[in-house]
């Protein structure tokens, strides 16, 4: 079974910007990749595709994706447009974009992004079912999925991604954004404390002043949590690492 490596999971909404040479973006995923760090949270969505493209130039020059654990989502709404995404076609299109862009033959772990109540779950489940069984994805999950609805999908998930800080949010900051933070979200908590699901839990510093503070809360729930972080300090990575420990909590078949 494969494991997440670190304790910190690698945000990378922020890599393949139109703003940014490919040279200093390789800079610093070789800077990253050399202080130890594997895990990249991807997804199909970020920066309309340019942030899986560039990984992937990156990966195919560094000879490095065996090294690497690579997590993608698929299935992101379109405002207006498409507000369902949550479809056959539309994942499946999603999916092999992703591969493509990525140059790789398969994923670590692949999540639906973002729920819709008119989505037919059993029609994502059949799809994820299949998906692993054809090699194309090893582990898949949800992100920004109610507890309530990932019981509804059926299957015994890898892991999910709400947002979980010590701060809670005054106010989404996208439409569609599921969070287990704060007292209102208690249910969500033990929602994972009896499923032991693990959450990669993104924005996990937003609102807070104490990075260690808000690390050291989740590194203490009893349930297992990898932070998302974007940072591009390296010196700050390394930081969060070590205040939440190297727990290489393993994620469910």
């Amino acid at each position: 079974m494969e494991l997440i490596d670190n304790s910190i999971i690698l945000g990378t909404s922020h890599l393949g910007s139109v703003w940014r040479t490919p040279k200093s973006e390789f800079y610093f995923l070789d800077s990253v990749v050399d202080a130890g760090f594997r895990t990249f949270d991807l997804a199909a969505s970020y920066q309309i595709g340019g942030t899986e493209r560039l990984f992937g130039h990156w990966m195919a020059a560094r000879q490095n994706r065996n090294r690497l654990f690579l997590i993608s989502k698929g299935g992101h709404p379109h405002p207006i447009i498409a507000p369902n995404r949550l479809t056959l076609g539309a994942l499946q299109a999603d999916l092999e974009a992703s591969l493509r862009r990525l140059r790789t033959d398969y994923l670590d772990l692949y999540l639906l992004h973002r729920d819709h109540p008119d989505a037919d779950l059993q029609a994502l489940a059949d799809f994820l079912v299949r998906s692993k069984q054809s090699g194309k994805i090893k582990n898949y999950g949800v992100s920004n999925w109610h507890h309530e609805r990932i019981q509804q999908l059926g299957l015994d998930i890898a892991a999910s991604s709400p947002h979980f800080s010590l701060a809670a949010w005054e106010k989404q900051p996208w439409k569609g954004c599921v969070s287990i933070a704060g007292g209102h979200n208690q249910a969500a908590r033990d929602f994972y404390t009896r499923t032991q699901i693990p959450v990669l839990a993104w924005a996990p510093l937003r609102g807070t002043k104490s990075p260690e503070a808000a690390l050291t809360y989740l590194a203490n729930q009893p349930f297992p949590v990898f932070p998302i972080v974007g940072s591009r300090n390296l010196k700050h990575l390394e930081e969060n690492e070590k205040i939440m420990g190297r727990n290489h909590c393993r994620l469910r078949s």
